[in-house]
């Protein structure tokens, strides 16, 4: 599942003057997302898989940028009232449902994005390093936080199968018992550390924020979510102690 945040509508049009932005077919794409487009009033369109037409996501399935331009409407998810205009210091939770910008659901979003960028920020260091075994390791960490972020928006349950491979026992075990699977201790990172560790950790510490963010936001509501979440940072933990040994226990 391909996901089009606000960061990264941003990073590519912030200084072009379009009018449309075009996106393939089962692109999901997020709230924050569309109500960017729908401030610099532009129109999101859908690729046709046909020939080489397009198409307006006006269809309501599509949540498309129409159906945010076109509402009369709005709902406080808080406090179930209709809203005639959309106030300033408000956001979309999703449809036409609005909440603060300051909701703890939003603060999550903005956290998932913000750990989008950083991952995206040392794939390049990794490219440029040829670090080629990790970028594809963080390639795949990367769609997972996409399923996620989509998760989260959609309020689709998250089936946790495995990561890397690795069940939820095999993280626990890897995790736990360096010793065992690296012939190391528990790593503390220091400055005198590989360059990839620190730069992974970069991405442990911030997932380890998510997770709180999720917590505060979803609690007795998406266990699923909070789980993934920590059982991420497990295993970037993993590839911090494959990092610093150079043993990399998930193809041996």
């Amino acid at each position: 599942m391909k996901v089009l945040t606000e960061q990264m509508l941003r990073s590519e049009i912030l200084n072009r003057d379009v009018s449309e932005y075009f996106i393939e077919e089962g692109v999901f794409v997020t709230p924050s997302a569309k109500e960017y487009l729908a401030s610099r009033k532009i129109e999101l369109k859908i690729k046709s898989s046909k020939g080489n037409g397009s198409s307006s996501t006006s269809n309501p399935k599509s949540r498309g940028i129409r159906e945010i331009e076109n509402m009369t409407s709005y709902i406080d998810y808080e406090t179930k009232k209709k809203l005639d205009n959309k106030p300033e210091n408000y956001t979309h939770l999703y449809n036409n449902v609005l909440v603060q910008k300051g909701h703890p659901r939003i603060v999550l979003r903005g956290k998932l994005d913000s750990l989008l960028s950083l991952i995206i920020d040392i794939q390049y260091e990794f490219k440029e390093r040829h670090e080629d075994k990790l970028l594809e390791y963080l390639k795949k960490y990367q769609k997972l936080v996409h399923t996620i972020l989509y998760s989260e928006v959609t309020e689709k349950d998250l089936e946790f199968d495995t990561i890397f491979g690795l069940s939820e026992e095999d993280i626990r075990k890897i995790s736990h018992h360096p010793k065992e699977y690296f012939g190391c201790d528990h790593i503390f990172v220091n400055y005198e550390m590989p360059f990839t560790v620190i730069k992974l950790n970069l991405i442990r510490t911030a997932v380890r924020e998510v997770e709180l963010a999720a917590f505060n936001a979803l609690q007795n509501e998406r266990d699923d979510l909070i789980k993934l979440l920590n059982r991420m940072s497990s295993v970037i933990y993993i590839l911090m102690l494959m990092a610093y040994t150079g043993k990399d226990v998930l193809n041996d």
